[in-house]
């Protein structure tokens, strides 16, 4: 009883860790709340207009608008009570199982440097890509327990045709998400039961309807046709050959690299889940997939040895994007012939399905970055753990000494503890660059400079317009200027880290 009691406090005390640190992360991230956009008399004259030819973003526009004008402390409150509600529902997506929450903590904390960024660290990115994750993983769950044959309040799913309403107006893909979501969730219990639910069904009316306010925003219409003043475009116009080249192109330049390719951690695990959901299979088919598994766990290891393969040869990115097509079948159908419980089966399928659904309309869309896949991230970790789930079942299954359980218990703690570290790492590295153009800036304003050269982050492309800019675009540099009051009339000129810690080495000599 006493280890058990000492294991729980550590879980806690682990936690309180993690959510102080991350609110530290998300108080001192330079550039973080975008004040001369959102938080400037900018933002207000897009809410004077409607948001017309900006985007049909009402709600997550309205919530950036808010967040930039509450004291910084207070809006980092706000947004870890938002991630806290999202966790929640993933509490009860798992059953109310503590150790796989922080297993989910401590992978989805160790997305991308260039994701986290610009998802976590900026409230714009927060109130658009983690607002409209909640709202997925909330009905993504509501989901799952209609398919379980739950009951639902009749005050509650009426609370919820509000709330599934006001979701779709946060994030494009979020909302083709949901209509595919009741969509499927309403046509397999029609298949079970012969008869659809009135409030699924008046789910997803609220769905379309909410979608249908979105998109009918003139900025749509232009990015389609390509006139008008948008910073949006929508690839659906030309041959049908034309399309599915560019369709393709934009598959293996943009969508596969931030999808699969850049999450070899996530892959790998994945493999291992596998791996071991198999090993208790006596199947052919279940070796197969045991075999190829090793073959993609080779591939990702040979990508992360030799990450500029692809360019060396002839059509390289399209070979390597090929292979992640491959990655998808294999995991899709892994997840099929899984000899799990009926309901591990349709929640493995149904998040493998999701991933599927909000990629999709990504082919289309244009700019693409980062930020645009982290609910994809999210889903892959939300299929590791569901898999893991299904492990922890298999092993239950089996008598265990008491020690052995004590210290798999520890497990996602010390993995939780790890994962701090890295944060702290990677996140060192932004702090230090900060730290240097601050210095930098200052010494040039005290010096009266006409030019002022600053070092890139070596830690990669981070916040809204880039962390790390071209000096072409000029646009993000006078924006830059701006922010940290440098006079107009200096020339202000980004270099590498390494090459600004070289200049700085002559300079001394």
């Amino acid at each position: 009883m006493k280890e058990k009691n000492k294991i729980k406090w550590f879980y806690y005390i682990t936690l309180i860790a993690a959510a102080v640190l991350l609110f530290v992360l998300m108080y001192k991230a330079p550039f973080r709340r975008d004040d001369l956009a959102w938080g400037s008399e900018r933002g207000i004259q897009r809410l004077r207009n409607g948001f017309r030819g900006y985007n049909g973003r009402y709600i997550g526009n309205l919530i950036v608008l808010v967040l930039t004008r509450l004291p910084l402390a207070l809006t980092v409150t706000i947004e870890m009570l938002v991630m806290g509600v999202g966790l929640w529902n993933v509490w009860l997506i798992f059953k109310k199982s503590k150790i796989l929450l922080m297993i989910f903590c401590s992978l989805a904390l160790l997305a991308p440097h260039a994701m986290f960024n610009q998802t976590i660290l900026w409230v714009a990115g927060f109130s658009n890509f983690v607002v409209s994750a909640v709202f997925v993983f909330y009905f993504f769950r509501i989901c799952l327990e209609l398919m379980e044959n739950k009951e639902i309040e009749h005050k509650a799913w009426m609370g919820r045709v509000i709330l599934v309403f006001l979701g779709q107006l946060i994030l494009e893909t979020g909302s083709i998400y949901m209509i595919f979501l009741f969509l499927f969730t309403g046509i397999y219990i029609y298949f079970q039961e012969k008869k659809v639910p009135s409030y699924l069904i008046a789910y997803f009316v609220s769905a379309c309807g909410g979608a249908a306010l979105m998109f009918l925003n003139s900025s749509y219409r232009a990015a389609v046709s390509g006139n008008g003043d948008t910073y949006k475009k929508i690839n659906i116009s030309g041959s049908f050959g034309e399309l599915i080249r560019s369709w393709w192109e934009k598959y293996a330049m943009d969508i596969f690299p931030n999808w699969i390719e850049n999450i070899p951690l996530i892959n790998l695990v994945l493999i291992a889940c596998i791996f071991l959901l198999c090993f208790w299979s006596r199947s052919r088919i279940a070796k197969i997939i045991q075999f190829l598994g090793i073959l993609f766990a080779s591939w990702i290891i040979f990508n992360i040895q030799n990450p500029r393969w692809n360019s060396l040869i002839p059509h390289g990115e399209y070979l390597n994007a090929a292979v992640g097509v491959a990655w998808i079948i294999y995991i899709f159908t892994a997840v099929i012939i899984q000899n799990t419980t009926l309901s591990g089966k349709r929640t493995l399928i149904f998040i493998v399905g999701s991933q599927l659904f909000v990629t999709g309309p990504l082919i289309i869309a244009d700019p693409l970055n980062e930020r645009c896949f982290f609910q994809n991230y999210l889903l892959w970790v939300l299929l590791i753990c569901s898999m893991m789930r299904e492990i922890q079942m298999k092993i239950s299954e089996r008598e265990l000494p008491e020690n052995v359980k004590t210290r798999l218990e520890l497990v996602p703690n010390f993995l939780m503890i790890g994962t701090l570290c890295v944060m702290m790492a990677s996140q060192f590295m932004s702090w230090r660059v900060e730290a240097i153009r601050k210095m930098e800036i200052k010494k040039c304003r005290e010096e009266k400079s006409e030019s002022l050269v600053l070092p890139n982050n070596p830690s990669g492309n981070v916040y809204c317009f880039g962390d790390n800019t071209s000096n072409s675009n000029r646009e993000w540099v006078n924006k830059y200027k701006m922010y940290y009051d440098i006079p107009d009339e200096v020339e202000l000129t980004f270099i590498e880290y390494n090459a600004y810690i070289d200049m700085k080495k002559e300079e001394k000599k």
